[in-house]
């Protein structure tokens, strides 16, 4: 519970907190959400929306 307080401490609200000590745990690359603003800055996981990482998921299968 110590990781979720110090995310709060971020600035994040309690439900994005869950998201981002998740995806940081998890050592995950990427959190795909409508509401990038919620997450940009407070963690150095990427952000990106739907459509960014589609076009992401795009450019890199044709690599």
């Amino acid at each position: 519970m110590g990781e979720l307080r110090n995310i709060i401490l971020r600035g994040v609200r309690y439900g994005d907190a869950k998201i981002i000590w998740v995806a940081e745990s998890n050592e995950c690359s990427q959190i795909i959400t409508w509401n990038k603003r919620h997450y940009i800055g407070k963690t150095n996981i990427d952000v990106m929306n739907p459509r960014e990482y589609l076009e992401f998921a795009i450019l890199w299968h044709s690599n």
